[in-house]
């Protein structure tokens, strides 16, 4: 047994040599960024979007290519892992809310999840959440916050969801304190835009508009670290991982004006929900006013120019303190050669297994 663990050893030892000699021979791995222009006097940069096939979880705005940009990596190898993009601010209470029938190792953000997830027969390891991960990345993300900024981030739905928002009584709010700020402009995420939700609302008082994180973007983590560390302010109308990005930059987040978050109406196309109807009054509960004043009270402002900042919490809704090191990423996503072959090897046996059953 000993012999055994000395060689794997000595191979990931000569897996992690050939990484870093594949690493030296690339010229250059920065992320391209281009202007935004927001108006005659303003304009702030954000990282170009890059197109990306999603395979697993971990692709999902970029957090498997964090990585293996991190590693110096020409591509990024397929994943076989589970890691939770976001924040989890709903209650520790089903295993189904990290991913339905998941039979790998599910990576996760603290270690109250991990112990929640191991509690329930589930392989985990708390490594972060993805965001985090955008701190290698200091030098292209380093820009200088602009003082009495304002970045508006009313909520979103998804390409299924059905919500409905009061536009009218929000915008009105927002359009009330704007004369609080220097500038300011609203981030409103892709699938909004595409259904025109809050578009017409914030172009009719002037508000620039900004897209938000796409999920099949390449650079949407790192885009959105560089939107926020350029505002003094983010302000929001709900609870979601907006809260803890923006919070964990650094920016003075708030929860301001007439809240809203999306309905069991709004949600019950959604492929967990359905499989557990349960799960979803418990998450739509949990995303109310009441609760999410229960437990981040603090958050809430009457006018967004008297938030504060809240690195320190945000580090600690997001597992910074349980970073991982690239290389060890890399390892628990099963990206090293011999796991790839392995994983690969067992993915063709199970497709063939089950045409043979057929």
């Amino acid at each position: 047994m000993a012999k055994d663990g000395q060689i794997i050893g000595q191979l990931f030892e000569a897996e992690l040599f050939l990484l870093r000699l594949i690493s030296l021979l690339l010229i250059n791995i920065e992320v391209e960024m281009t202007k935004v222009i927001l108006s005659e006097n303003w304009q702030i940069s954000l990282p170009k979007r890059r197109e990306i096939d999603l395979y697993t979880e971990p692709d999902c705005y970029g957090a498997s290519t964090l990585i293996s940009r991190s590693l110096y990596l020409p591509f990024t190898p397929r994943s076989f892992a589970y890691w939770l993009h976001g924040w989890n601010f709903i209650p520790l209470k089903y295993v189904e809310v990290f991913g339905i029938n998941y039979d790998g190792t599910y990576l996760v953000a603290k270690k109250d999840e991990e112990l929640f997830l191991v509690n329930n027969g589930k392989k985990a390891q708390a490594i972060g959440a993805p965001f985090v991960y955008t701190d290698y990345f200091a030098s292209t993300c380093a820009y200088k916050r602009i003082p009495g900024s304002l970045l508006i981030m009313p909520p979103h739905g998804m390409s299924y969801t059905t919500e409905k928002w009061n536009e009218h009584t929000y915008i009105e709010e927002i359009h009330s304190i704007l004369k609080s700020f220097e500038y300011s402009a609203v981030c409103i995420s892709p699938n909004d835009i595409e259904k025109n939700n809050w578009v017409r609302s914030f172009k009719k008082i002037g508000v620039p508009i900004i897209e938000g994180a796409k999920m099949s973007d390449a650079n949407a983590l790192i885009r959105m670290r560089c939107l926020f560390n350029q505002f003094e302010f983010m302000t929001t109308n709900s609870i979601g991982s907006h809260v803890a990005y923006a919070a964990y930059a650094g920016a003075k987040v708030s929860i301001y004006g007439h809240y809203q978050h999306l309905d069991a109406r709004s949600l019950r196309d959604d492929e967990l929900y359905k499989a557990h109807p349960e799960i979803l009054d418990f998450v739509v509960e949990h995303s109310s006013e009441v609760s999410v004043r229960e437990r981040y009270g603090f958050l809430f402002c009457e006018n967004p120019a008297h938030a504060i900042t809240s690195v320190d919490l945000a580090a600690g809704w997001l597992g910074y303190h349980n970073m991982k090191e690239p290389a060890k990423i890399a390892g628990l996503l099963n990206w090293w050669p011999h796991q790839q072959l392995f994983q690969f090897s067992r993915k063709a046996y199970n497709k063939i297994y089950r045409m043979c059953k057929k």
